[in-house]
């Protein structure tokens, strides 16, 4: 977990998800990259201690994250 509070964290998934059935994935595949992106971008702001998304210094972790998150069914 990472203790941090930042800036414009809502707006990173406003694409990938709506946009998730035309690149050809499906809702648990564009959920799980959404997840593992966001954390990457985040974990680049708690890394730098700053308090705005790291999106340009996160970019490669954007297009590769490096650690994934699966979604799951839970009911």
């Amino acid at each position: 977990m990472l203790a941090l509070e930042v800036k414009g964290a809502g707006g990173c998934d406003g694409s990938a998800i709506p946009g998730a059935p035309a690149a050809g994935s499906t809702l648990a595949g564009a959920l799980s990259t959404t997840a593992s992106t966001d954390y990457a971008v985040l974990e680049e702001a708690h890394r730098t201690g700053s308090r705005e998304m790291r999106l340009v210094s996160a970019q490669e972790s954007v297009v590769e994250p490096p650690r994934r998150f699966e979604a799951s069914q839970t009911r």
